[in-house]
This record gives C-alpha cells, sequence and structure tokens, in this order.
C-alpha cells in the first residue's frame, strides 16, 4: 500500500518537518534574547488565540476535502464540483465575520489578554496578522482537495517550508536594522499564504480540471451535509484546544507572563513531536480516502494498524529523547535557567505516547464519518482540563505545574479509554483490535528512555556536540532494537533494500 507517491509525501513532510525545527531553533531563542522571555510569551498566546478562532471555521474546513476528495474518488464530478462550490462560498462569508470580530478584538485586546504596555500595539499589530493568514488559509481549504484526490501532498509541505524559510528572512532583516517587533517574522508568513492561495487557484483549474469555480453552484444541502458531521470535528477542535493549546493562554491569565514565556518555550518541545505526527498522518489520508471509498474494508483495518505503527517510532523516540535530554537542550538552546525546568520539560511530554498515535484513529473516524461521539468525548475532556487547572492552579497553588499536570492526566485518559475501543466498534471488530499499536509507542519510548540513561552516564551533555553524540547514540541504538523486536517492518525494510540493490544492479 506505501506506493511512491506516498514516499514523496512522506519525504517533504520530513523536510517540512526540519525547516520548522530549525524556524523554532532560531526564532524563540532569538526574540526571546533579542527581546525578552515576555515577548515570545505574547506570540504564543496570540497563536493559541488564532487558533481558538478557527473553532467558527473547522465544521467546514475539516470535512471539505474529504466529501470533495471522496466523491472525485467515485467519478462523480458533478457532485464533487457542486460541493467545492458550495464549500467555497460559506468559507467566504465566514471569512467576512472573522474579519469584523478580529477588529473588534484588536480594539479591545487588553480586556482578554494581560499586555505590558510597551508590546500593546506590536501585540494588536500581530493579532491583525495572524488573523489575515487565518483567513487565507480558509479560502485555501477547497482547493486543497486537488492535493488529495491527486495524492500530491509534497506540494503542501513545499508552501509551508517556504513559508518557515520566509519567517527567518524576514527575522534576520528585521532584528539586524534594530527593528525589534515581535510580528516582523510573520509578514514573511503571510506572503507566502497568499502566493500559495494564487498557485492553488490555477493547479485545481489545470490539474483537476472538472472543477470549476461557479457560484450558481452553490447549494446548501451540501453545506448542511458537510455541516452535519463537521460541527462534531469542530466540537473537537474546541475541545483539543482546551485540553492543550489553551493551557499557554491559562498561564498567561492564571499564572504570570514572566512564567508563561518560559512554558512557551518549554512547549516548543511538545510542539515538535505534534508537527511530526501532523506531518505524518496527513500523508496516510489519501489512502485511507481510496480505501473508504471503494469499500475495502479489511484493507483499511489493516492499513489503520500499520499507520499507528509506522507513527509509533519516530513519536516514541522524540519523546523519549525529550525526557533524558529536554533540560540540556533548552539549556543550550536559550539558557541556563531552564536545567531547573526538567520536570516541567517531562510532564509537557511524557502523554504524548499515549495521546498522539490515537491521531491516526482520528482521520480514521472522519473517514468513515463517525465523527459525533468523539466530539463530546473531546470537549468533555478540554472541560475537565480547565476545570483541573484551575483546581490545582488556585486551590493547591501549583502554578505552571497544576496546568502541565493535568494536561498530562487526562490527555492519557482520554486516549486509553475511549478512541482505541469506539474506532474498532465503528468497523465492527474486537474492542482490542488497536491497544497492541498504541501501546507500542510506550514501548519505544521507554527503550529511548533506557539508552538515554545510558548514554547520559558516559557522556553529560553539556555542549552541542555532547548532546548530538548523545542524541545520535540514543536514536540509532532504540531504532536497531524496535527493528529486532518487530518482525514485520523488519521484514519490509528487508524487501525495500532487496528493491533497491535489483534497482541498481539493473542501472
Amino acid at each position: 500500500m506505501i506506493n511512491k507517491k506516498f514516499k514523496k509525501n512522506m519525504i517533504f513532510s520530513v523536510i517540512t518537518i526540519v525547516m520548522s525545527i530549525l524556524q523554532t531553533l532560531f526564532m524563540v531563542p532569538y526574540i526571546t534574547n533579542a527581546v525578552s522571555a515576555e515577548a515570545y510569551g505574547y506570540v504564543s498566546v496570540v497563536m493559541n488565540i488564532v487558533n481558538m478562532a478557527t473553532i467558527v471555521s473547522i465544521a467546514i474546513t475539516s470535512m471539505s476535502a474529504r466529501y470533495i476528495t471522496i466523491e472525485l474518488q467515485k467519478k462523480d464530478f458533478d457532485k464533487a464540483n457542486s460541493y467545492f462550490n458550495s464549500i467555497l462560498v460559506a468559507l467566504i462569508f465566514i471569512s467576512f465575520g472573522i474579519i469584523l470580530l478580529s477588529t473588534v478584538a484588536i480594539s479591545n485586546i487588553n480586556y482578554f489578554m494581560n499586555i505590558s504596555s510597551g508590546f500593546v500595539v506590536q501585540v494588536k499589530i500581530l493579532f491583525a496578522v495572524a488573523m489575515t493568514s487565518l483567513v487565507i488559509s480558509l479560502i485555501i481549504s477547497p482547493f486543497l482537495s486537488g492535493l488529495y484526490y491527486k495524492n500530491s501532498l509534497f506540494i503542501m509541505y513545499i508552501f509551508a517550508s517556504l513559508n518557515y524559510l520566509l519567517k527567518i528572512g524576514f527575522t534576520i532583516v528585521l532584528f539586524n536594522n534594530y527593528k525589534l517587533v515581535i510580528w516582523g517574522p510573520f509578514i514573511g508568513g503571510l506572503i507566502i499564504d497568499f502566493c500559495s492561495l494564487i498557485f492553488y487557484i490555477f493547479y485545481i483549474r489545470y490539474n483537476v480540471p472538472q472543477i470549476s469555480i461557479s457560484i450558481s453552484k452553490f447549494k446548501k444541502k451540501n453545506i448542511l451535509d458537510v455541516l452535519s458531521s463537521g460541527i462534531w470535528i469542530s466540537i473537537t477542535k474546541l475541545g483539543t484546544i482546551l485540553l492543550s493549546t489553551c493551557s499557554i493562554y491559562l498561564s498567561n491569565i492564571l499564572v504570570d507572563v514572566k512564567i508563561t514565556g518560559i512554558y512557551a518555550a518549554i512547549i516548543q518541545l511538545q510542539s515538535l513531536a505534534i508537527l511530526v505526527t501532523g506531518a505524518i498522518v496527513t500523508c496516510f489520508n489519501p489512502e485511507m480516502y481510496k480505501l473508504y471509498a471503494n469499500n475495502e474494508k479489511d484493507k483499511l483495518i489493516e492499513y489503520t494498524k500499520m499507520s499507528i505503527r509506522i507513527l509509533d517510532i519516530p513519536i516514541g523516540i522524540i519523546v523519549g529523547g525529550i525526557i533524558i535530554f529536554g533540560k540540556y537542550f533548552m539549556s543550550l538552546w536559550i539558557n541556563n535557567q531552564y536545567m531547573n525546568y526538567g520536570m516541567l520539560i517531562t510532564l509537557s511530554v511524557i502523554g504524548l505516547s499515549f495521546s498522539l498515535p490515537i491521531d491516526v484513529l482520528s482521520n480514521l473516524n472522519v473517514t468513515v464519518n463517525k465523527v459525533k461521539l468523539p466530539a463530546i468525548v473531546s470537549i468533555i475532556s478540554g472541560i475537565l482540563n480547565v476545570t483541573l487547572t484551575i483546581i490545582l492552579c488556585k486551590s493547591f497553588n501549583m502554578g505552571i505545574y497544576g496546568i502541565a499536570v493535568s494536561q498530562v492526566a487526562i490527555s492519557i485518559l482520554r486516549a486509553l479509554i475511549f478512541f482505541p475501543m469506539y474506532s474498532a466498534h465503528i468497523l465492527s471488530i474486537s474492542k482490542k483490535t488497536f491497544y497492541p499499536d498504541i501501546l507500542y509507542c510506550t514501548v519505544v519510548t521507554l527503550i529511548t528512555i533506557l539508552f538515554g540513561i545510558i548514554a547520559n552516564r558516559i557522556l553529560v551533555p553539556t555542549s552541542w556536540l555532547t548532546l548530538i553524540a548523545c542524541i545520535l547514540f540514543t536514536g540509532v541504538c532504540s531504532f536497531i532494537i524496535i527493528l529486532l523486536i518487530n518482525k514485520k517492518m523488519r521484514y519490509k525494510i528487508k524487501i525495500m533494500f532487496l528493491k533497491y540493490l535489483r534497482i541498481k544492479n539493473l542501472n
């Protein structure tokens, strides 16, 4: 099932991940040291608020590619075209609403954020730039169906990589010219967003000629179809925000602005694992849509299990590596004060070994259009997280650690109790089917931690050279052991290697 297009998409997704890491490695210490940790905290809070704003649109955007792509796979081009235009018109109206609300929010930003007087104008400009990028991304959503249909997601990753590069470029230019503004780098991202919109319009015109922009093809029924399932994705998104990304905003209003900046920097390590997950999981979507459209249930189950196992390996190694080397990395990357936050770093990522593998199952639920109950569970989880956070911070005076403990506890419970059993239920298979695949990530994490402890005993990572040496030793040893205990993975790598040798000999 892993074809050339999947490999191409995966390669470019890895490039995007690398570019994102480079951007983060460069920008966080650059802003933190050139301006202040407080300033970076404002950037993170604004990005979180923008993420919350997507809730009003995700009911449509989350399902747009699914509905359009499946109709294209079925060769029902008239229906696909009708869905495309209906979704596009709806998103244009939503965009106008977001622009109006953003204008009001910017004028009253002090009412829902704690901001020092010297940063008020900068935060307002950053908010405006970020919201403009959000509006463009909404309009782009239905055009991405062409990439899913052609299984050419690598194009999306190319634009993402350019986005990261231009942000770095704008940061260097502005800061070297003494323009110490927190919104400057995001202008570069806005330029790429606009260019990508123009590209996608022409891409779908020439590569999916069955789709054409025509307001006359708008049908209210199509929007109601999308909303019937999409509204639950919107609720799921709200639950996810309340469970995870809302932590930075809660820190801003419950703790203080300085620790928010520190925590926002630490959360970048968590964001790395989430980024890797998102990039890999997206590569599985086109094949899932295709198998579902062709009613190949057994293959869909097999593909889902394989997808989880593939995802487990990089996630487990990343999480295990962060737990052991996170404080050393943060100390070298930004400053020595982060050596005091080893426990906070561990708490920020330890739950990911359980929660991230279920992203594949979430996509499976979207594919088969069973999203109502997951949405209800997600919103309940989010509300529980916010409630527990307030209790731990206010009643038990745990501060930033209360936020981290609440998030990890609720996310693990959500991942282990509900998603594996529900996904198995909707496919009418054993409730235990997906548990071995999900828990495999924890095994990978523990193996990585073991080798990390060994590496740390041999060579304390107090410099970039020793840190890289420890990470390489840990990663390579962990991967070798994982292959030795995973017969299926070892067999697949053997087959790929033999194919490579045959091609080489033929050349």
